[in-house]
């Protein structure tokens, strides 16, 4: 097969045939003879370019025949096949490759390198990403498809089945908001429920004896470390409690 041009491909086939002569031949002489020729035209080939050439074969004398496929007007030069960064094809060791005008980085685009730019899913929080944890598959106070927000505490919303009382946003936590950090909301001495920190809450808080202080905490009591006397009671019978909790303790 000769290639006279980019269009055209001449091709011929030949019959090569054994020829002994003598009765005691001491060479093995071969004749050629064309059997079929022509031209393929329009095949708009390009310099450069890499093209395939199928060839269908029947042999049909197997122990006789002989085949032999002559390419001439071609390169036979063996080609490099690394990848090229830029030619808008993806291939071994490249992320992406958009071509060598449209890799320019930016969001979900391709960086001059054939590596990914910033995109939903890095692990980094980029451009109006609210959250990426390279998860992204949501649940309470993770990070949701799209790199949004999924339910939490601070998004001013009271998500109750998630045990959130409040949810006053960017208040949460600050002090005299009426919500903690936790979305929670805050003990709140004299509602007759102890919560930490106070150690006594009965609702009264006057600080009165075996009572609760306005702040809190517990009034004088018999079993304290030190006693106090109230009033209305006897010395002599205070002293003997305070002494019999003493011996207790």
């Amino acid at each position: 097969m000769t290639l006279p041009d980019a269009n055209t491909a001449a091709w011929t086939i030949k019959k090569t045939s054994p020829v002994v002569t003598g009765a005691a031949a001491s060479a093995f002489v071969t004749t050629t003879t064309n059997v079929a020729s022509g031209n393929v035209t329009g095949l708009g080939l390009t310099a450069g370019s890499v093209y395939e050439v199928a060839v269908f074969h029947a042999d049909q004398h197997p122990r006789e025949s002989n085949y032999e496929l002559t390419l001439t007007g071609f390169s036979t030069t063996r080609t490099d096949c690394a990848p090229t960064c830029g030619d808008g094809i993806v291939t071994a060791g490249e992320e992406c490759d958009l071509g060598a005008a449209n890799n320019t980085g930016g969001y979900n685009g391709c960086n001059p390198d054939c590596t990914y730019g910033p995109f939903c899913g890095d692990s980094v929080v980029n451009g109006t990403e609210q959250c990426d944890d390279g998860v992204n598959i949501g649940g309470y106070s993770y990070c949701a498809p799209g790199c949004v927000w999924d339910a939490r505490c601070g998004d001013g919303i009271v998500q109750k089945q998630y045990g959130e009382t409040c949810d006053l946003g960017s208040q949460n936590g600050v002090t005299g908001s009426g919500c903690t950090a936790t979305c929670g909301i805050p003990a709140i001495c004299g509602d007759g429920v102890v919560e930490a920190p106070e150690t006594c809450d009965d609702g009264v808080n006057d600080g009165s004896y075996g009572g609760c202080t306005p702040d809190c905490q517990h009034a004088p009591y018999c079993g304290r470390t030190r006693c106090a006397r109230p009033e209305n009671e006897t010395r002599r019978r205070w002293i003997g409690i305070c002494d019999l909790i003493s011996m207790l303790f």
